[in-house]
């Protein structure tokens, strides 16, 4: 918001108030303290998950295709 005034005073308004079956918590936002990262190729790889194409070649289809209907033969 451009002014601390109307931040403070959403705050205390809709603060606890009810919305969709629960309490509203609305509170001032906090600035983040920056943390240096590392670069990607730094970072240790993950061990617990495996590369994509292991994914790719053991994942099934979610949905299998149907067989067509089979078509009737009146004479």
């Amino acid at each position: 918001m451009k002014k601390m005034e109307d931040a403070i005073r959403s705050v205390d308004i809709l603060h606890n108030q009810p919305f969709m079956g629960r309490n509203l918590l609305v509170s001032g936002a906090n600035e983040r303290q920056e943390q240096p990262r590392q670069p990607r190729e730094d970072r240790a790889p993950r061990e617990e998950q495996g590369s994509m194409a292991e994914v790719k070649e053991t994942s099934t289809p979610l949905l299998q295709p149907e067989a067509p209907a089979p078509q009737s033969q009146e004479q």
